[in-house]
């Protein structure tokens, strides 16, 4: 478990078994290599492969698919973290100026 956040995720899906071994094997090495990145199974034999910007994935997704030689399809990035309002407060503030006062301002 690493102590990155993840923002964005994205499926990748093996077109045959033996490139579903290979894609695994790819991406061990890769996360290991970075360790912003991740690697968790998703459904329908898809790895769900998460990190910290798109860039990030995208450049994962060409090694793996260049320099591994895997061959799988890219699904869509989805965004797994943001930040959001929760809970409304009722604040109430005056503004109080303060103004010169008229000894001082006189010549």
């Amino acid at each position: 478990m690493s102590d990155y956040v993840h923002v964005i995720s994205v499926p990748l899906k093996p077109r045959d078994a033996q490139a579903a071994i290979a894609l695994r094997a790819a991406l061990d090495t890769l996360c290991a290599a970075d360790p912003k990145l991740a690697a968790e199974a998703g459904s329908d034999d898809a790895v769900i492969l998460k990190g910290q910007t798109e860039d990030q994935l995208e450049i994962a997704v060409y090694r793996a698919k260049r320099a591994f030689k895997v061959d799988f399809d890219v699904g869509a990035p989805q965004v797994g973290y943001c930040e959001s309002i929760t809970k409304t407060i009722e604040w109430e503030y005056t503004y109080k100026s303060t103004l010169a006062q008229r000894s001082s301002m006189q010549g």
